[in-house]
């Protein structure tokens, strides 16, 4: 296989009936690890985000809508996990008068474009 170290590395472990198993790569040729390892990925970007945005909202509100372009670029290349789950807090953040307007509205925006990607879906 090919050695992209650079990337990063990438470790599973799974433990049943008392025993373990860990797989630790940075590239692989196998598509199904490569599809679970892209989704673990795309979660760990949703809930990093997300915690970004509340140590925001508590102290430090203008770097706000830095993140909510950094959410809107997440969602449109596809890297986040589930969009749909994102909605209660986007909404919550569209009425939360501590962030500015611009980052509000950004947020009623990337609301209106999940729900229509939702949409697009059925």
């Amino acid at each position: 296989e090919r050695d992209y170290g650079h990337l990063g590395n990438m470790k599973f472990t799974m433990t049943k009936d008392g025993r373990t198993r860990t797989a630790k790569f940075n590239w692989t040729e196998n598509l199904t690890a490569k599809i679970l390892a892209d989704e673990y990925r795309k979660i760990s970007q949703q809930f990093v985000w997300q915690f970004d945005i509340n140590v925001a909202r508590e102290n430090q509100p203008l770097e706000s809508p830095t993140l909510m372009n950094s959410l809107d670029g997440l969602i449109r290349r596809d890297e986040i996990s589930d969009p749909n789950q994102m909605i209660p807090m986007l909404k919550e953040l569209s009425n939360d008068e501590r962030l500015p307007l611009l980052a509000r509205n950004h947020a009623t925006k990337i609301i209106k474009q999940i729900e229509k990607k939702k949409e697009e879906k059925k």
